[in-house]
């Protein structure tokens, strides 16, 4: 599989405030947030100068999700970290996919969810008020 079906793939996936990633054995990352390949190593960006807190999974270890400041973008994001999987009949690779989003994106329906239970209960608590003296 070359690296542009890749591309294609990452960029098909895109949505709002997420990136995805590829992060080789070595911790450098060849298909970055944008859904563009690097084109030769020095293009290559080290994880750690992405997200500075996060280390790769070593082993069959479970997929896990980290909050983390991406250092390029300056924002806070969900980070999933998924371990390589072996799949019959094609060599391993040990490549890592890397999944961000934007806190804010995540977490927005919860906010809006909060907000409308905010308002609900203030005037649901006005509405037994002005009932209750009758």
């Amino acid at each position: 599989m070359s690296v542009t079906v890749l591309e294609d793939i990452a960029k098909n996936y895109q949505s709002e405030g997420q990136q995805y990633y590829l992060v080789n054995s070595e911790g450098k990352i060849f298909l970055g947030g944008n859904g563009e390949a690097s084109k030769n190593e020095q293009e290559e960006l080290a994880l750690k100068n992405v997200f500075a807190d996060l280390a790769l999974t070593t082993g069959k270890e479970e997929n896990r999700t980290k909050s983390t400041i991406n250092q390029l973008s300056k924002t806070r994001q969900l980070v999933s970290i998924a371990p390589p999987t072996e799949l019959e009949g094609i060599q391993e690779l040990n490549w890592q996919t890397l999944i961000a989003k934007d806190e804010a994106v995540a977490f927005a329906d919860q906010r809006k969810l909060g907000f409308t239970l905010a308002i609900g209960i203030g005037v649901t608590s006005l509405l037994v008020g002005a009932i209750a003296p009758i």
